[in-house]
């Protein structure tokens, strides 16, 4: 059974057996990824995924696959198809800062997981992301701030109606002075400033800003109380207390919840023209094949535009902190000197994007060669640490490689430039607004991304062709692929004046 086989809808590129029977596969097309595990398999999966079309597409002419047929094809695809792939996966930079996700159909979902609360538990509500509230008690015997009622302003106090409420969390603990155990019901204003307290005594009643009120330990029955006043409109009345897990089966208990968001494979087409006297002088001055090029042009231009479609996505919906720093250098300060106060705005956003995600503080920037070249300067400070490898067959994330066209000396592709701080890796795109920086945050594995990116199929070339009308050669490529952003709060920005 081929590993295509048991690809299905709900098996995606991680699914560990698939992923090793489609490595095993490639592998001899994979042996320059031997560092990089997540590209090896990414790309395994997108040979399984081009090699499927190329069948499909022969089946649906010839109703068959035929002999000849499939040799002829496979040679053009083994010439040009699979090269490509080769090239491309592991000069883009968008599989290092979002989640990469191949679809197996031009239908499917991209995939992200949350801890939840299995159960309300003082500040924690059932069903909801630990990482957007998150109690430092949830899983001791505290219950820190259980909410038990709302003030109007007439009843709970005074004159008014007294409360009765039951807790959740039960048996509850009796006041103990010696271990600081009590069971406390508070009058909190919106600011969450305490207004009126009372305090169990231990034997059932309370004492403090209290008039009357009882508690049963063992059901957790709160019946006639009564603050002296009665809680203000839109105070709310919550209790703090302690409860006995001895032998209970009441534990707290959180889950993953994985979620999936439905996409859509969207379709990028290109196409690319040379004369046929260009052709000829390709051939007969430079002993170049003009077809070869063309095709290798088309695969710079496919990995250029899918980097920064991820790049300005993650820019254009970045919701945590967006700050502004200015490098014009004031007067009497040393230019270096103003240039390392960046660094403190960046911390603000990576702070605000650690607050947002709940995961860690942004790990990556982009910016522009203008900025980067003030940045570049605070290697003297060691502060900017440039590395650089020739190698960009290794598969090395530690390494910067060359910009995603390919060998080339110059920045028209996105390049990792080095790391800021030993907290930012650095990359430069000479496309990227002029003026912005981008702050992000992608964790170690592939749920850990704010940004999707699904790739359909890869590439889809056509033969070079004569144009009647002019004699030009004409070449297409197309790849399909859905982009997806899932967490805004992993990114933030921030505008730069003065470059």
């Amino acid at each position: 059974m081929e590993a295509r086989d048991m690809i299905t809808e709900s098996q995606g590129v991680l699914d560990e057996s698939v992923g090793m029977m489609l490595e095993r596969e490639w592998a001899p097309l994979l042996e320059h990824l031997q560092k990089d595990p997540i590209r090896r398999r990414i790309l395994a999966f997108l040979y399984q995924n081009q090699k499927r079309h190329f069948e499909e597409m022969i089946k649906s002419s010839r109703g068959k696959i035929a002999e000849d047929t499939t040799t002829a094809n496979a040679g053009y695809y083994t010439r040009f198809v699979f090269p490509i792939l080769r090239k491309m996966l592991p000069n883009l930079i968008t599989p290092d800062i979002a989640s990469v996700q191949p679809m197996s159909g031009p239908f499917g979902a991209i995939f992200y997981y949350d801890v939840k609360y299995g159960k309300s538990k003082g500040q924690a509500v059932k069903d909801q992301s630990q990482y957007d509230q998150f109690d430092r008690h949830y899983s001791s015997e505290f219950i820190d701030r259980e909410m038990i009622g709302a003030g109007d302003g007439v009843n709970y106090g005074g004159a008014g109606m007294a409360l009765a409420a039951t807790l959740m969390w039960i048996p509850v603990r009796p006041l103990d002075a010696t271990w600081n155990k009590s069971c406390v019901i508070q009058e909190l204003d919106p600011a969450g400033a305490v207004i009126q307290q009372a305090t169990d005594n231990g034997a059932g009643a309370f004492t403090g800003a209290v008039l009357s009120g009882t508690i049963n330990y063992s059901t957790g029955d709160i019946a006639n109380f009564k603050f002296t006043n009665a809680p203000a409109m839109g105070n709310t009345i919550k209790a703090s207390y302690w409860y006995n897990s001895e032998a209970n089966p009441l534990l707290p208990e959180g889950y993953l919840d994985l979620t999936m968001v439905p996409i859509k494979a969207d379709t990028s087409k290109y196409k690319f023209r040379i004369s046929s006297e260009a052709m000829d002088d390709f051939r007969t001055l430079h002993g170049m094949d003009a077809e070869a090029e063309l095709t290798d042009v088309l695969a710079q231009q496919m990995a250029l535009q899918i980097d920064r479609a991820t790049l300005m996505d993650m820019y254009a919906g970045a919701t945590a902190l967006a700050l502004a720093f200015n490098f014009t250098v004031p007067a009497g300060m040393e230019e270096l000197q103003h240039i390392r106060r960046v660094l403190t705005i960046m911390a603000k956003v990576s702070a605000d994007v650690y607050l947002n995600s709940m995961r860690g503080p942004a790990n990556f920037s982009v910016f522009g060669p203008q900025i980067a070249a003030r940045i570049q300067q605070l290697q003297n400070h060691g502060d900017f640490a440039p590395v650089f490898s020739n190698d960009y067959w290794q598969g090395d994330s530690s390494q910067v490689v060359p910009a995603s066209l390919g060998l080339t000396t110059t920045n028209f592709g996105v390049r990792k430039i080095g790391t800021l701080q030993n907290k930012w890796v650095c990359y430069q795109d000479p496309y990227f607004p002029e003026d912005k920086m981008l702050l992000g945050y992608k964790g170690p594995g592939w749920l850990h991304a704010g940004y999707g990116y699904c790739p359909y199929i890869p590439a889809d070339i056509s033969a070079v062709f004569y144009n009647p009308e002019d004699m030009s050669l004409v070449k297409g490529m197309r790849t399909r692929y859905a982009r997806k952003m899932l967490r805004s709060g992993f990114y933030g920005t921030v505008t730069c004046t003065g470059i």
